[in-house]
């Protein structure tokens, strides 16, 4: 059991949430029918359902909506963190995204080569809780030390004033074949003047992108990494 919940992806979770919806629509519909059934008069022989049972079809959809619910806020391993706020993070990787002056566009700070590959990824233990601190410059520096806390109160300095911090979005990607994006993992808005955490742990080994997945003009419609992050099993 533990090992399978140690094993749980965002797209369990997502199949989760189908699943769930998907009852309290049944239920929602059936209660509609029900309703409209009365109302009509109309008696068919052969679809009677007495209130009993028709009660006790609610009542379960309902307890196992619910229940679904409750099960994934005690097994779902990021869950407590963002409840609580606080969480044992094994490592934290700091990053910004504001405007690149030479390339004329928003960018990341990790440094990329002419494909958008990140040189240096961000190395994440399997199963490690770590945390992305995300903060909004107006102009980006990159740097591969990832473990390095911008000064964001003072990053705008010397920085052009008719530009000022944008809102982006945090966004971590799985990849397909290609290393396109082809699934959102995670993410979170980034809000300029103060850090953005977002703690996570990765079940699944391999490469993700790294995106921006809030609108920060057209230019910023497409500012991604690719294999910005790198998931591999580490030693005990």
């Amino acid at each position: 059991m533990d090992k399978w919940l140690n094993n749980i992806d965002s797209s369990t979770v997502l199949w989760g949430q189908f699943i769930i919806y998907t009852i309290y629509a049944l239920a929602i519909i059936s209660a509609m029918a029900w309703f409209a059934s009365k109302l009509s008069g109309t008696k068919h022989p052969k679809l009677q359902i007495s209130p009993k049972l028709f009660y006790g079809w609610i009542i379960f959809l309902v307890v196992v909506g619910v229940g679904l619910h409750l099960t994934t806020l005690f097994t779902i391993p990021w869950s407590r963190v963002d409840l609580s706020g606080t969480g044992d993070t094994k490592q934290t990787y700091n990053l910004t995204i504001g405007w690149d002056t030479k390339v004329g566009r928003p960018a990341w700070s990790m440094p990329v080569d002419e494909h958008g590959v990140a040189t240096t990824p961000m190395q994440v233990c399997n199963s490690e809780l770590v945390k992305f601190s995300v903060s909004s410059v107006a102009e980006v520096t990159y740097t591969d030390d990832y473990a390095d806390v911008p000064n964001i109160s003072n990053a705008d300095s010397g920085a052009d004033p008719s530009r000022p911090a944008l809102t982006y979005g945090f966004g971590i990607f799985r990849q397909d074949s290609t290393q396109h994006n082809a699934g959102l993992v995670a993410q979170m808005q980034v809000v300029p003047g103060h850090p953005n955490d977002l703690s996570w742990s990765f079940p699944v080994n391999g490469y993700y992108n790294i995106m921006s997945t809030e609108y920060s003009g057209p230019l910023g419609s497409d500012v991604t990494v690719i294999n910005a992050i790198n998931v591999v099993t580490c030693g005990n």
